[in-house]
Formats: C-alpha cells, structure tokens, sequence
C-alpha cells in the first residue's frame, strides 16, 4: 500500500485523524507514507498521522515507512505522528521519523528538563505539533521541549506540567489574534525560553501568573504595544 503525495487539511473537530494504519500481528503487508502534507488537525487529540496499531512481523519485508523516499510535512496538528517503537521488528524510532519527515512546529514529553530527544529519554511514543497537545501528553512535573516555530495558540493552562525551548537560541513563539491570555502558570510550574507575540489589542495579559510558586524565565514579549496590553500579570503570590 502506498500514501503517496496527499494533502491533508484540518477541519473543526478536537480529534479528527488524517492516516491510520491497522495491520494485525502476523499480516505481511508493506505501507509506504511518503510526501504527504498535513496540517491544521490542531486539536488536542487531532492525530495527523497514527501508526501506533501497525503489527507487521514480516522479516523479509520492509514493512512501514514513513518519509523513506520523500518526506511528509507536518504543521499545527496536535500529534504529528502516534507511534509504538515495537512495530516494524523494533525499528520504528523517534529520530529516524523526525530524520525523514518535515516538521513546522515540533514538540516531545521527557521526564527532566535537560533529557534529550534521545528514544531512551523520550516519555511517551507521540510527537506533538501544538503546545496543547503536548502540555496534554506531559506528565505532572515533567517536561515538554517544543522546538521553534509559530504555534498559534491562547488559554493555554499547564495542569502542573512544564515547557522549555529546546533550543534556547531559536525561542518557540506563542502568538494569537484572540483578545485573550496566551499562558496562565500555576503552582509549581515552569517555563523557559518562549516569545509571546500577542497580535490583538486586549486588556488581558500574554501571561498569567496565578501562584507566587510558578516560574517564567529567559522569554520575550512582542506585541500591539497599546496602553491595555499587559505582557506579564501576577494575579496571586
């Protein structure tokens, strides 16, 4: 079977998929994924490509692959590619997909805030394309590294879990045209290295800071420059 130059657009629904695969254990077939586009299934649970039920035990085929002769390109879907690195014979790994496949925006779950995108570091088999969805993938106190890019995002809560740059010298940006928060931050929580670009006049602040336990570091504020923009609030301590 062969998924080859598609474009796949997003549409109003928080878990809309835009390939799946289903191979039963023991069934030999081959799937090639190549030179697809797929965008804009931004909802949490938006899925742009699942491969994670895909069973192939053949050893003399190659089984899936993913962006092996040109790659797909993934932008603003809430999981980029749901995965399960025992598929395929054990060979379907997190770098080799992100080595063969573009992607716009880019975020992983990892326990500490300085693991790496290494699959021994990596907590969940999930590469996410929203923030949302990532923060939504973490776990209590653990982290999500989102690499640079325009994530076009608001009302975004943390529910206890983390966010830092994965690389500090090319900050993520958070932007939205919505008269609303991009970020609140809670107890205990933590992030690290992100441009907020509010583009909407609001009296809203980019960043809400409810706990006097939280904490925003090394991160950039750009934005309408009105009077009733406020670029950091605390609301409690």
């Amino acid at each position: 079977v062969t998924i080859e130059d598609n474009t796949i657009l997003g549409v109003d629904s928080p878990s809309a998929t835009g390939i799946f695969t289903t191979v039963a254990s023991g069934n030999d077939a081959a799937v090639q994924i190549d030179g697809n586009t797929i965008t804009g299934l931004s909802g949490s649970s938006g899925i742009a490509l699942d491969v994670s039920d895909f069973n192939n035990d053949a050893t003399d085929a190659e089984g899936l692959l993913i962006g092996d002769t040109t790659a797909n390109e993934f932008d603003s879907n809430g999981i980029h590619i749901d995965y399960d690195s025992d598929s395929n014979d054990g060979d379907l790994d997190a770098t080799v997909l992100d080595d063969n496949n573009e992607f716009a925006t880019f975020a992983y779950h990892v326990e500490n805030r300085d693991d790496s995108f290494d699959p021994d570091d990596l907590q969940s088999e999930e590469l996410y394309g929203t923030v949302e969805a990532a923060i939504a993938g973490t776990a209590n106190g653990e982290w999500a590294h989102v690499r640079s890019g325009i994530y076009e995002e608001s009302g975004l809560q943390l529910n206890q879990a983390n966010l830092v740059a994965a690389n500090p010298d090319n900050q993520p940006t958070i932007t939205s045209d919505k008269q609303s928060t991009l970020l609140t931050l809670d107890t205990a929580e933590r992030v690290d290295g992100f441009t907020f670009a509010s583009t909407t006049d609001s009296a809203n602040a980019d960043v809400d800071i409810t706990d006097g336990d939280a904490e925003l570091s090394n991160s950039t504020f750009t934005g309408p420059g009105t009077d009733d923009r406020i670029a950091v609030q605390i609301s409690a301590a």
